[in-house]
């Protein structure tokens, strides 16, 4: 998978990559392990690709097509990249957003969209780069409803790997996730014959449902909750199959660059306060 992603970066002048590798994940939230949004783009793309072979099975006769959905994947945050003129927001900040303020989120996006495919190629992968971007921005593809699943999937995820490592901090954030899940779903009912099919843990939601009341007996002491190194993420195996699946993802698919992703601490206060751009939103509704 890494040998892929590299090839198919190739397709992006450099600044690309060094933007998405400056863009950090989770701002407001006290993260040690945070995610760039290069890290996070990856996983994604891992993710469909895990899932191909069962989704190019049940929508057979409904005109999906993988590799699109593995195109969506790589560019679905290039417009967070533009900074100053939109950055995204996790599915825990748009809780709180009125539809005015999501409005102009969109309007953000949109803009930034429209700056990205004068920069860059106008073909990726076969498909026009600003169709992909205004399919992850719409979401109104199986494809890009596909992406949109694996990438709360890996939001989830990385919640989750911050709890292992000894930060209950993050536990507020893992349940308000899964307070959303059913929301999420309802949205992408398209998806449903796969969730239904099942046969992967990033499929099989009473297990990803974990009950808010199991988190508290995990950090009592089933795991060691110390800090995430090259050894223990190896020898982790946790009762929450999709981020045994997650994890296992990451270090096979993206070889020492996974594991470095798992294992390098990134924090700091800069990170642990909200970005002035939703004030600045808040005040615009």
């Amino acid at each position: 998978m890494y040998r892929y992603c590299k090839q198919v970066q190739a397709a992006f002048p450099s600044i690309r990559e060094e933007r998405l590798r400056e863009t950090w994940r989770w701002r407001g939230w006290d993260f040690q392990w945070r995610s760039s949004l290069w890290s996070h783009g990856w996983r994604v793309t891992g993710i469909v690709n895990h899932l191909l072979p069962i989704a190019e099975s049940v929508f057979f006769f409904d005109g999906f097509d993988g590799r699109k959905a593995l195109a969506g994947a790589v560019i679905h945050d290039d417009p967070e990249t533009k900074k100053g003129c939109f950055r995204d927001y996790t599915v825990l900040e748009k809780d709180g957003m009125s539809e005015a303020q999501l409005a102009v989120l969109k309007e953000e996006e949109l803009a930034a969209i429209d700056m990205l495919v004068q920069e860059f190629p106008a073909k990726f992968m076969g498909y026009t780069y600003r169709e992909l971007l205004m399919n992850a921005a719409l979401k109104t593809t199986l494809e890009s409803k596909l992406v949109k699943w694996a990438d709360w999937l890996d939001a989830y995820c990385e919640a989750l790997h911050e709890f292992f490592g000894g930060n209950p901090s993050v536990l507020t954030g893992i349940i308000r996730c899964l307070a959303g899940m059913e929301q999420l779903r309802n949205s992408l009912k398209e998806l449903w014959p796969l969730f239904e099919r099942g046969g992967s843990p990033f499929l099989n939601i009473p297990q990803i449902g974990i009950h808010k009341h199991y988190l508290p007996r995990i950090s009592r002491g089933n795991y060691p909750n110390r800090p995430h190194t090259p050894e223990s993420v190896r020898e982790l195996e946790t009762d929450i199959p999709v981020y045994n699946a997650w994890k296992e993802l990451v270090i096979e698919g993206f070889g020492e660059e996974g594991i470095e992703w798992l294992t390098t601490q990134v924090e700091g206060i800069e990170f642990d306060q909200p970005t002035p751009a939703l004030t600045l939103v808040a005040q615009s509704a």
